[in-house]
């Protein structure tokens, strides 16, 4: 399926899901007889199906012959452990007749149930489990950190320090041909005794590590803005096409899309956006992730919570003064369409969201990942910004950065200086300000990722 970004937001519901109809809510897709139904009988009447549309108080369920019928969230009886999100199935149990039309007046809903939201990884998680239970304390910290290359020799560098994987920068592919960098990457590997997540960033336009470099690509890769002025199965073919680059190189996971929502040009994060508003936005999120998913290579959406029209956390504290409902209602979406639609990834910005947490950045906050996990569901890996920017280290007293990180609900640490931030871990591990639990959710994600990526082989 390939999204246009420029899809209106009633489309982009139902668009999110396979096989829900575009026509408008209560109009069936095809011909097709009422629900039958027997009022008289006392046996409740069941209706299934999935929801393709939802706003803050209703939802909508689509059923197999493409009938819908609108749903309020606070319904009594209303069972959603995780909340209600396109695509989830559900269950009706009622009393009397639903018209084919959408017409729920004449039946007396019972009970609504909305299925839990599977784990991204559910299918991996207890092999990544069994993988975790051998290893030791020293090594599931390691798997917690993204390093950064920073010596002549890559390889003998992975075998000193054995992380989860490394952040790959410009440095890293400059001046090199296809064949060195594969060799090269190929060398981590080896000396790797787990695989490694070979994370880059390559979102195009201003901010571009592999196409930068023009033996590998002859034109850096467009920006997302152009991408989506480019017209439907643009943003498809680009995905497509750097997602088999990365693979071919050695690369296996794509820090991109952005879904950060600025429509200011004057915004430092503007020229890495799309530029539009919250639905087309979610679209192109949607779709590089649809995209470079099932080829094997992994999307991180960033930055988390939303970067809106804050400062470069590279150089300064951003202070986000929004109010909540501004995230709910905008910045939110985005994460929210890529997150139902299998999303694997998600990176947390610095900065701090005064709505959120007035005192921590949102790298470092637990109540930020409480909201990324609890109210928009996810589970899949979070990571954090670079721990080694200068706006992080204001804030984090006399707490190493990398503790607070983990201690937050962080799986992955991106630090461009291993040998401290291991030895903070450890510190932090030994004096029980980092436990187990802590340590095993976030080993057992990302072992589950590097399975659902097949660099560690999946068992039948």
């Amino acid at each position: 399926m390939k999204l246009p970004c420029k899809l209106p937001a009633v489309l982009l519901a139902c668009a999110l899901l396979t096989g829900c109809a575009a026509g408008a809510e209560g109009t069936a897709s095809s011909p097709a007889p009422p629900l039958a139904a027997n009022p008289s009988s006392s046996a409740p009447q069941r209706l299934t199906g999935v929801i393709c549309a939802q706003s803050e108080d209703n939802f909508t369920l689509e059923d197999g012959m493409g009938r819908r019928y609108s749903f309020q969230k606070g319904a009594e009886g209303l069972s959603a452990p995780d909340g209600c999100y396109i695509g989830a199935e559900v269950s009706v149990a009622y009393n009397g007749v639903l018209g084919e039309d959408g017409d729920i007046s004449k039946a007396e809903v019972l009970s609504i149930a909305v299925a839990p939201r599977p784990a991204v990884f559910a299918q991996f998680e207890e092999q990544a489990k069994a993988i975790a239970s051998t290893l030791s304390a020293d090594e599931k910290l390691r798997q917690m950190i993204l390093s950064a290359v920073n010596t002549a020799d890559p390889a003998a560098q992975v075998g000193k320090e054995q992380p989860a994987g490394y952040v790959l920068f410009r440095k890293d592919f400059a001046d090199l041909t296809a064949e060195a960098v594969q060799e090269k990457l190929a060398a981590m590997q080896e000396a790797a005794k787990l695989p490694l997540i070979m994370a880059v960033d390559e979102e195009g336009g201003p901010v571009v590590r592999i196409s930068s470099n023009p033996n590998l690509r002859a034109e850096i890769f467009p920006a997302p803005s152009e991408l989506c002025a480019a017209g439907e199965g643009a943003v498809h073919a680009d995905a497509v096409e750097k997602a088999s680059l990365l693979l071919d190189l050695g690369c296996n996971v794509l820090l991109a899309p952005v879904a950060d929502l600025s429509l200011d040009e004057g915004d430092y994060i503007h020229s890495r956006t799309t530029g539009l508003p919250a639905p087309e936005t979610a679209a192109y999120v949607v779709e590089v992730v649809k995209a470079a998913q099932p080829l094997g290579c992994g999307t991180v959406m960033k930055h988390f919570p939303g970067y809106g029209n804050n400062l470069n956390t590279h150089t300064n504290v951003s202070m986000d003064e929004r109010p909540y409902q501004n995230f709910v209602e905008a910045d939110f979406v985005p994460f929210q369409a890529g997150i139902d639609a299998g999303g694997q990834g998600v990176l947390v910005s610095h900065n701090i969201v005064i709505s959120m947490d007035a005192d921590l950045p949102a790298s470092l906050s637990p109540e930020v990942h409480r909201i990324l996990r609890e109210e928009l569901g996810f589970t899949g890996a979070i990571l954090t910004d670079d721990l080694g920017m200068d706006a992080i280290g204001l804030y984090t007293g006399n707490e190493a950065p990398a503790v607070l990180a983990a201690a937050a609900g962080n799986d992955l640490l991106l630090s461009q200086n291993f040998d401290q931030t291991i030895v903070q871990l450890k510190e932090a591990y030994d004096a029980g300000r980092i436990t187990d639990e802590m340590v095993d959710s976030a080993v057992v994600r990302v072992l589950s990722w590097k399975l659902a990526l097949g660099l560690i082989p999946a068992e039948p």
